[in-house]
């Protein structure tokens, strides 16, 4: 930064006795408080005074924003942004400290993240990575048209952008601005553009499997369940480990009524304890809410009976729809007894469930004939 820096600042009267205190002028030079210095020699003082005191500033305000750095690695986020404070008290035009103060700052004060966001956008207009990470939170606070204005400023700026952050971004991974634009072109129902994105994310990124299983998402949504299934197997050959995409793809087969596909993958989710995944409990138990009814629609009662005992010893939100579902399969077991006591435990959960209700009057009349 040159000496006109003292331009920008808005106290200028300040900063030139701040230099004549560094660079003090000859004894029997005018004394005078006013910021007008008399005499050639002077004036060549004062520029060189100028000149290394916004040098020491800017060193000074780069030495605190190198200790924020380190400390917002170390997770010490409350000394990152007192450090960060002091780089912007020294240097309020130095757009990065703004920058990696919003990280320190997240998620605990998104208000405050925004401004710093605002701030190094406007001394830092064309680095690719503010807007970036300025549209994931307008994402998050669903301002999805402006995250949207944000993501296109930023491939505009840098088409090529593949940004690490481990708040925002998959799982801490590489995240491309066409990948953020195009899950937030989604829940705006925008398919046709998200797929686009999409599209381009992979070309940047094409070994990077949650690529392929968003795109795949995007494809079920508007029931292009073909190449719904294409994009789940492209990312399951990449990484075969990740237990989600078993769980989508057998979801999408049962679609289209491949109820038998949908159970091998399902088997291989339940079967795979060693999945990459940090919810895998959650998954589990929404491949047994799902490869439950999918046994009965193939007619195999006893395992639908087994999955169903497995899931209801997980917390479920809404129990009595499995033990409904149990209480059916054992009907067709014809297990009346239990089923009669799944559906009363069914209806103890929620009274008004009408479909408990009603299987309940069906299976006694039978024992009735």
């Amino acid at each position: 930064m040159s000496a006109l820096y003292i331009l920008q600042c808005d106290n200028i009267h300040m900063f030139l006795q701040l230099c004549l205190k560094l660079f003090p002028m000859d004894e029997d030079a005018p004394k005078s408080n006013s910021i007008i210095l008399i005499g050639s020699q002077s004036l060549v003082r004062a520029g060189k005074a100028i000149e290394i005191t916004n040098k020491i500033i800017i060193d000074r305000a780069k030495t605190f924003y190198d200790a924020g750095i380190i400390k917002l690695e170390n997770k010490d986020f409350s000394g990152a942004i007192q450090d960060f404070n002091l780089a912007i008290e020294y240097d309020p035009f130095f757009a990065d400290s703004y920058f990696r103060r919003a990280e320190a700052k997240w998620p605990l004060d998104l208000k405050g993240v925004m401004e710093d966001y605002n701030n190094a956008i406007m001394y830092g207009p064309n680095n690719a990575s503010y807007y970036h990470m300025r549209g994931n939170l307008k994402d998050i606070n669903r301002d999805l048209l402006g995250a949207i204005q944000d993501y296109s400023k930023a491939i505009e700026i840098d088409p090529y952008l593949k940004y690490v952050s481990g708040q925002l971004t998959i799982d801490g991974e590489f995240s491309t601005t066409y990948a953020e634009r195009a899950r937030t072109k989604r829940s705006l129902q925008d398919y046709t553009g998200a797929i686009e994105d999409y599209n381009k994310a992979i070309e940047l990124l094409p070994n990077y499997s949650h690529y392929y299983s968003d795109r795949g998402d995007v494809k079920n949504s508007y029931q292009d369940y073909l190449g719904a299934i294409l994009d789940y197997t492209k990312a399951i050959e990449i990484n075969p480990n990740y237990s989600e995409y078993y769980l989508n793809r057998a979801e999408v087969k049962n679609s289209i009524k491949d109820h038998k596909g949908a159970i091998n993958d399902l088997d291989k989710l339940i079967g795979n304890c060693g999945i990459d995944l940090g919810h895998e409990d959650i998954v589990i138990r929404e491949a047994y809410y799902l490869r439950g009814p999918t046994k009965s629609m193939l007619g195999d009662y006893e395992g639908a009976v087994e999955d169903y005992n497995q899931l209801l010893k997980y917390d479920l939100p809404k129990p009595y729809e499995s033990l409904c579902n149990r209480g059916i399969a054992k009907v067709n077991l014809k297990d009346y007894a239990g089923a009669i006591d799944d559906f009363n435990k069914s209806i103890e959960l929620k009274p008004d469930y009408k479909r408990a209700l009603e299987e309940l009057e069906i299976t006694k009349n039978k024992l009735k004939t």
